[in-house]
């Protein structure tokens, strides 16, 4: 969405950060599961809470007030995840969409207010277009089937045109990440027919 190189660097540390400390902490089980508390357990817990206290330390140096609503919501959405994944259904889509595809959804919201966006059916298109493009990537990592992955290509495409309705953002990453799956698409279709 055009927002400063610097800014868009200080965000993938901290997202990559957001990250490290959510895998810290998904390693730490119930009391139920018999995980034995000790210091090691500790040590990991600590680890993963010193991390989401930099975390939002990081956010308000890179004028990031603006979004520490979007962060706290993700974080809430990936444990609800969580509980989902451990205590519900583990293979559930919806696992992916409030785990992994919640990165992705938080990146571009993030980048859109940033980026001075403040419709909110417009940061709701684009948060829905990261979730979107979440699940099609863990999808493609995951060597789902073309059936199961096609439903989420079709959704990135309408949902990046509207976004892109007075090409607001032609040529940018986003459009060439968009075009990729399409080929990629293209070529898992061909390998299935």
């Amino acid at each position: 969405f055009g927002i400063d190189r610097n800014l868009s660097k200080k965000m993938v540390v901290i997202f990559k950060m957001v990250y490290l400390a959510n895998y810290i902490h998904s390693k730490v089980r119930d009391d139920e599961e018999d995980q034995e508390y000790n210091q090691e357990l500790q040590y990991t817990i600590l680890t993963g809470d010193y991390l989401f206290g930099h975390i939002m330390q990081l956010l308000i140096e890179a004028n990031g007030g603006k979004v520490v609503d979007s962060f706290a919501h993700m974080m809430t959405e990936i444990n609800e995840g969580f509980i989902i994944k451990h205590k519900i259904d583990p293979i559930s889509i919806e696992v992916v969409e409030k785990t992994i595809a919640s990165y992705y959804g938080t990146a571009f919201l993030t980048a859109a207010r940033f980026a001075g966006i403040q419709k909110e059916t417009e940061l709701f298109i684009i948060r829905d277009l990261g979730i979107n493009l979440g699940i099609v990537m863990y999808l493609i990592y995951s060597d789902a089937p073309y059936g199961k992955i096609n439903p989420y290509i079709i959704r990135v495409n309408k949902l990046f045109s509207l976004i892109n309705l007075h090409n607001k953002i032609a040529n940018s990453s986003l459009e060439k990440a968009v075009k990729e799956i399409n080929e990629f698409s293209g070529n898992l279709k061909a390998a299935v027919i």
